[in-house]
């Protein structure tokens, strides 16, 4: 009846029904009506300090964290730097050399996907172990062939 007379359910009393406190909810349930949400202050970031050359016992705050210490993603760096290397060389250079390099490289992310842990490898741990290194050895196995197999241009 309210849609038709163009006044809705509130003004009526008809349909409605009254709104549980959002702390009464459960976990699964989203209130209908958004609640206001007052931002928290971030925490503090420690002070960047400089070695203290009297002090042989403090050391500065490193800029990148813990990535300044034990960088994680290194075979990932290393083996697309080699990419990027291979690349290169067939762009500037020749097809074969460079479809050599690539195999090689991928002959490389073979052996430290082999050879590392889960952990270690980083964003070369794509699938499981066994899997990856299918992947990777065919790969090398196959771009390594056809750079054999292309001509010698003289």
């Amino acid at each position: 009846m309210g849609a038709v007379n163009g006044s809705s359910a509130e003004n009526d009393g008809d349909f409605v029904v009254p709104m549980p406190a959002p702390e009464d909810l459960p976990e699964n349930v989203i209130p209908l009506r958004p609640q206001v949400v007052v931002p928290q202050a971030a925490p503090q970031a420690p002070a960047l300090t400089e070695a203290d050359p009297a002090n042989p016992a403090h050391t500065p705050t490193p800029i990148f964290g813990r990535a300044a210490i034990n960088l994680p993603e290194w075979p990932t760096v290393l083996v697309f730097s080699a990419l990027a290397v291979s690349l290169t060389v067939v762009l500037v250079d020749s097809f074969r050399r460079g479809a050599l390099l690539f195999g090689m490289s991928m002959a490389l992310a073979f052996f430290l996907r082999l050879v590392l842990n889960d952990r270690e490898v980083g964003m070369l741990k794509v699938r499981s172990r066994g899997i990856d290194l299918i992947i990777l050895g065919l790969f090398a196995v196959s771009i390594t062939a056809l750079a054999f197999s292309v001509p010698v241009l003289s």
